[in-house]
């Protein structure tokens, strides 16, 4: 699991690890990665805590600006805590955090005992455990495809406009609670967080928002069929699925 660089969620001035120079950052008493990333960025103001968890806690509160830690950790800290104001903004470093059993030196019985155990596990049993308690990859993956430019154009736009109708089941409609629901609503949740995009949702007659994207009142729009003429005033990314 790399280390990942946590901020709160509309701060987009840190995304890589040379934008902590100069930041207030969180450091955990002990700690490797701590320590790594204050003899890496000696211009930091470095706070410590006991945990990673108040250190966490410091960054949602605005004490300090940015935490790193093992991705796996830090981020089922957040979700378990309910610590919703925090969010990804990049990689610090991909170097690999095995996990391994650590046996007191004079005991070399056991730890060859559960060697052999270990080694009885299969994969698929080890990665049924993983899936039970760490956060999917995907993001890491994402964040590691971004290119300066990119990096640089999410910082800039902070906040995403999105045509959103109100009545096209099952791709997007308003449910009998009022809820925004469908297949395109849990298509851009997906895609908001493992970007870190801030989306605004704007409902309107369909013929509305259409007439909204071409004078760029809005930004995107998620489940369009592309045309000629719909070209003209939009790029298409890559299809989502395949609607029979």
């Amino acid at each position: 699991s790399p280390l990942i660089i946590v901020t709160r969620d509309a701060d987009y001035s840190i995304r890589k690890p040379k934008d902590l120079d100069g930041k207030k950052f969180a450091a955990v008493y002990g700690y490797a990665s701590s320590r790594q990333v204050i003899e890496e960025h000696p211009t930091m103001e470095t706070r410590y805590f006991d945990s990673p968890l108040e250190a966490i806690r410091s960054v949602a509160k605005g004490t300090t600006d940015a935490f790193v830690g093992v991705m796996a950790s830090t981020l089922y800290l957040c979700d378990s805590h309910n610590i919703h104001n925090t969010r990804m903004a990049g990689i610090y470093a991909h170097a690999e955090f095995n996990q391994h059993f650590a046996v007191r030196k004079d005991w070399p019985v056991l730890n060859s005992i559960i060697n052999k155990a270990l080694n009885a596990f299969n994969n698929a049993d080890k990665a049924a455990i993983a899936d039970r308690w760490q956060t999917d990859s995907v993001k890491i993956e994402i964040q590691k495809q971004l290119t300066e430019k990119e990096i640089s154009w999410l910082q800039k736009h902070h906040e995403i406009k999105v045509a959103a109708v109100n009545d096209y089941p099952p791709f997007e409609f308003i449910d009998a609670n009022g809820n925004y629901v469908g297949i395109n609503p849990e298509i851009l949740n997906l895609l908001a967080d493992r970007l870190g995009l801030n989306l605004k949702i704007i409902h309107a007659p369909w013929p509305k928002l259409v007439e909204m994207l071409k004078r760029k009142e809005l930004d995107l729009q998620c489940g369009m069929i592309p045309n000629q003429r719909r070209r003209e005033y939009l790029n298409f990314a890559n299809w989502i699925y395949n609607a029979p």
